[in-house]
């Protein structure tokens, strides 16, 4: 029988270093996508999975991600607010958590969209590894396949069970998601400090050192998520993803579009004059006038004229 995870912890107290120009005026979770933030988007799939309380890590600009999301009440959640006041990594951003989770917890970046299959999934090879090898297992990772594993956090497995963190034998990358026993707690202060941070995957490698085991679930899900080595192409590809998964061209709310053309891009509450766009997102207030952008983002407020511009965020602080 599958054990019912209930509650949910979500780190989003990050300044999203890597999209600065766009992370001065808000949280990197609250960048929107089809008309929404990425952390609602998280938050509804969290909820389809079964899963009513969570609680947020809140650092940078928190006041931006309490009152849009208040008590969760209007997403059929039960949201708390934790303050993560260290800011040294996401170790210590997990640990903030410790007051408000008592038993088993998923746990998913604020800047990665988990699909609620994968999280279904997750929870399920999470309880079997449990049933299987009993209360040693303190953890279950969702991992990925990708090519370019020097730029993530790489991590071998054999038979389900983690065996080596930051490997240079395997192609599987953790994804910032897993279901956590509270043990984890007792163990982050004792997490070595790496680069100026405390990470989480250090706690659990000094976990594997002690004798406790982690469990694998190598998942076939897409892996979506913004703020990494790609900077301002994952916005672009994730943008992509939610138009394919809503089965939509283009994504366009309560705006102004005249003599232009549309190609995988989004517009919310914006203006396109006599353009063409491909793979680009416009925030409210922006006008775009007899351009051409592709892989381009214009921020809100922000007005473009004649150009001609690929892979460019456009902000007021171009």
């Amino acid at each position: 029988m599958t054990k019912k995870v209930l509650k949910a912890v979500i780190p989003a107290a990050g300044k999203g270093v890597r999209l600065s120009q766009l992370t001065r005026r808000r949280p990197k979770v609250m960048l929107k996508f089809l008309g929404k933030p990425l952390l609602e988007h998280t938050l509804n799939s969290v909820r389809e999975a079964g899963i009513l309380d969570v609680t947020i890590i809140v650092g940078y600009k928190s006041r931006d991600i309490t009152s849009y999301f208040g008590d969760g009440q209007s997403l059929g959640l039960n949201i708390t607010y934790v303050r993560d006041k260290v800011m040294k990594g996401t170790a210590k951003a997990i640990k903030a958590a410790e007051e408000k989770v008592d038993s088993t917890f998923l746990m998913v970046f604020g800047d990665v969209y988990p699909e609620t299959p994968l999280i279904n999934s997750l929870i399920n090879v999470h309880s079997s590894a449990r049933i299987a090898m009993g209360e040693s297992v303190v953890a279950t990772l969702a991992l990925t396949k990708v090519n370019d594993p020097q730029n993530h956090a790489p991590v071998m497995f054999e038979n389900g069970v983690v065996k080596e963190f930051w490997s240079k034998r395997s192609c599987w990358v953790d994804m910032g998601i897993m279901v956590l026993e509270p043990i984890i707690f007792e163990f982050i202060d004792q997490t070595p400090q790496v680069k100026g941070e405390f990470r989480i995957l250090e706690t659990l490698r000094l976990m594997l050192g002690e004798g406790y085991r982690i469990a694998a679930y190598a998942s076939s899900h897409p892996w979506v998520q913004i703020g990494d080595h790609r900077g301002l192409l994952s916005l672009i590809e994730t943008n992509i993803y939610f138009l394919k998964k809503a089965g939509l061209e283009n994504y366009v709310e309560d705006s102004r579009i005249e003599n232009s053309e549309l190609h995988n891009s989004s517009v919310m509450k914006a203006s396109v004059l006599s353009s063409r766009l491909k793979n680009c997102i416009l925030y409210e207030g922006a006008k775009v006038t007899s351009s051409r952008l592709i892989n381009c983002i214009v921020d809100e407020e922000v007005k473009i004229r004649n150009v001609r511009e690929m892979n460019r965020a456009f902000t007021l602080y171009s």
